[in-house]
């Protein structure tokens, strides 16, 4: 099975090195859409289908509502697994998160093989 993914973090940097996460070992990658901001990613959600989504905590909807507690709460999206990454490592900050429906969690900065090892835990993942 052929996997597609969305990518959603401000930093060209870290979407560049989640693409070559994505791309490593035994995990069949189809494609990896980036978007850089929320309204960019629903965009890319409107027009294609995707199997995981790894989305910065930080992703702004609008002034009110995460693009993550948003999709954890959406009717289709919630059902997509979704590793939220975060900055922020306070307790507080992480209980919030693990509060919303949200799939599972990474703080940054986190090696390549942590974000494939929650890829390869979260979802329905077959190997090569």
């Amino acid at each position: 099975m052929s996997l597609d993914f969305l990518v959603v973090d401000s930093s060209p940097a870290v979407r560049r090195m989640i693409h070559r996460t994505l791309r490593m070992g035994d995990m069949q990658t189809n494609r990896v859409l980036e978007a850089s901001d929320a309204p960019e990613a629903l965009n890319l959600l409107d027009n294609h289908y995707v199997d995981g989504i790894i989305a910065e905590w930080d992703a702004w909807l609008d002034q009110e509502t995460r693009l993550v507690i948003w999709l954890a709460s959406d009717e289709v999206m919630h059902e997509i697994p979704t590793i939220t990454l975060l900055t922020d490592d306070r307790p507080a900050t992480i209980e919030s998160v693990t509060n919303q429906n949200i799939t599972d969690l990474l703080v940054k900065p986190f090696q390549p093989e942590e974000l494939y090892a929650k890829v390869k835990q979260v979802g329905p993942y077959e190997s090569a």
